[in-house]
């Protein structure tokens, strides 16, 4: 069989598009015939080219974005190193002069200035992720335990007990799925209750997917803002009682979702968290 779309102009200047499907019937031994069948597909071809619309223009837009979010955060690092640097140098040049509540400026300034570095270069991350990937076969098994290597000392001050199940080699950025690993089990470690926390790590197999979970003890989460935490600057906390920038969960979906997975939670507060998200097989 032949198909093919023609462009057809009729009277009037009036343009339509037509599919032209043909193929040979044989009818027996050295006969046959010729079947032809035109199909008017203007509005399946208008329909075609309203959606390539609307998706270059969105990733234009995310291109535009992307770009935006690594400029402003790459021409804010200069001046926000000055204003650490001013701070510490008054503190250290005049801190035996200033009087307590001076004292509590200089402190209230740099802390300000870590938090902004914090979310500057968490901006940046996002903003990267959708152009540098370097997909490979990746052991979840190995990066799980280099993340937790680098993790030792949050790991040790929570006196925390993390404990990882058999993980599976998957195809993936090998630098955003470890972001991805340590996001959640620093969450982990840092929304939990009187107990000490205890982080589960573990995978189960789908068909066509592999499903990783991060599990804890901790805080939990209500159901109800489950539309809201993966989004950019979501907290369901202040800084004051859990620091952050409210960007991590957000970064994890990107990620996640780059990979062609899905990401989402299981929780009831008070009774701990359980974050899992999906890799193809």
């Amino acid at each position: 069989m032949q198909r093919n779309v023609l462009l057809v102009k009729r009277e009037g200047d009036k343009k339509f598009y037509v599919q032209f499907e043909s193929n040979i019937i044989k009818d027996g031994p050295g006969t046959g015939s010729f079947r032809t069948i035109l199909t008017d597909v203007s509005e399946l071809r208008r329909v075609q080219r309203a959606e390539k619309r609307i998706s270059d223009d969105a990733q234009r837009s995310n291109t535009e974005l992307e770009q935006f979010a690594y400029v402003a955060s790459h021409d804010l690092q200069e001046p926000l190193r000055m204003v650490t640097r001013f701070a510490a140098l008054l503190d250290r040049k005049y801190g035996d002069q200033l009087n307590d509540e001076a004292k509590s400026f200089v402190t209230h300034i740099t802390e300000s200035a870590e938090r902004m570095r914090q979310l500057i270069n968490d901006l940046l991350q996002i903003s990267r992720i959708g152009s540098d990937r370097n997909f490979a076969t990746v052991d979840l098994d190995q990066l799980t335990k280099v993340v937790l290597d680098s993790m030792n000392v949050a790991i040790e001050e929570s006196k925390a007990i993390v404990s990882v199940g058999p993980l599976p080699t998957v195809w993936g950025d090998e630098t955003q799925l470890a972001q991805v690993i340590q996001n959640l089990i620093g969450n982990a470690l840092k929304f939990h209750g009187p107990e000490p926390p205890t982080v589960e790590v573990s995978a189960r197999e789908r068909t066509k997917e592999w499903v990783i979970a991060v599990k804890d003890n901790g805080i939990g989460i209500d159901p109800t803002y489950a539309g809201k935490l993966f989004k950019m600057f979501s907290r369901l906390n202040t800084s004051n009682e859990y620091p952050g920038t409210g960007i991590g969960l957000a970064i994890c979906k990107k990620i996640v979702e780059q990979h062609g997975g899905r990401i989402w939670f299981e929780s009831e507060p008070g009774k701990g968290t359980t974050f899992c998200f999906t890799l193809p097989k």
